[in-house]
């Protein structure tokens, strides 16, 4: 939109073009990171010229303005979240983009419960981000996305209309199970050949990785809550679902797995993992006794 342009405008001109993303980018005839320009088919040549093209759109004229967007006025930031969510979703190495762009640190505040920003499109792109294939965990780490995780999966917990979460909920549980299962995969590569006598790079090793994702020990507790399948409130529209019951327990299994009874703090968890495994739900049950035999286990 021009310079001058108001909220109003900004927002249908952005609109329209993210429409028009989201369809070039979902047909592969049309775009294909893959395609050579030089290629045999004419077909080929046409998408690999077409997806150059958009990709020149993209990096040098729509996401350098999403600095811009993001400090607007609603619903302006939302189009442009909107955006980088499509892109994200149809091509992940524009993570190293949103990196270059300095946007990861704007884009992961939008986690925060206070933020204007937060949404189902704002989670599913730090979800996207997080699945990027060029994108080094770490950057996400320094820019507050352990705390920032933790404190929305706390919120979602303590939402009245459990149902009405379900939308924020499931993609911040695979962020959630993500980077917990990256910290696992990280210790359990950094073993050394003699478990008895471990090095000291070893040792700094699994300190360091475990040090980094503590932030999401916060999120025990709530996560504890979520493994039952109906919120206090009761109701139907306050059940959630199993996907997102059995999700939550996954997320505490993996937490018994790194700290132990840490993940199990006192107060209402025990008595929500309790109540989740006098549930119907076998696979809970099954990751929450799990949990329960790292607990045991680490005393």
């Amino acid at each position: 939109a021009p310079a001058g342009a108001g909220g109003s405008q900004r927002y249908v001109c952005l609109k329209a073009v993210g429409d028009i993303v989201a369809v070039l980018m979902a047909d592969k005839s049309l775009y294909d990171p893959a395609a050579q320009t030089g290629g045999r088919s004419t077909k080929a040549a046409h998408a690999a010229a077409l997806t150059k093209q958009l990709h020149e759109l993209l990096v040098r004229q729509l996401l350098p303005k999403m600095h811009l967007l993001l400090a607007d006025r609603d619903p302006v930031p939302q189009a442009s979240i909107r955006l980088a969510r499509v892109v994200m979703t149809h091509n992940p190495a524009f993570a190293v983009i949103l990196h270059r762009l300095n946007l990861t640190s704007r884009l992961v505040a939008c986690l925060a419960p206070s933020s204007p920003h937060l949404s189902a499109h704002s989670v599913n792109l730090i979800r996207c981000i997080v699945h990027g294939s060029d994108l080094d965990f770490e950057h996400l780490y320094e820019v507050g996305l352990a705390g920032r995780l933790a404190g929305l999966v706390a919120h979602i917990a303590h939402q009245p209309d459990a149902a009405a979460a379900e939308e924020l909920l499931e993609p911040a549980l695979d962020i959630l199970a993500t980077l917990l299962y990256n910290t696992a995969t990280l210790l359990q590569e950094a073993n050394p050949s003699d478990p008895l006598s471990p090095s000291k790079d070893s040792k700094e090793g699994h300190a360091a990785a475990l040090a980094r994702t503590l932030p999401l020990l916060d999120a025990a507790a709530p996560l504890a809550a979520l493994c039952v399948g109906e919120h206090d409130a009761g109701g139907d529209d306050n059940e959630r679902s199993a996907e997102s019951c059995e999700a939550a327990a996954q997320c505490l299994l993996l937490l018994a797995h790194l700290y132990a009874a840490a993940a199990l703090p006192p107060g209402d968890a025990p008595h929500h993992v309790a109540a989740a495994l006098q549930g119907q739900n076998p696979t809970v049950q099954k990751r929450l006794m799990k949990a329960l035999l790292w607990v045991a286990n680490s005393g």
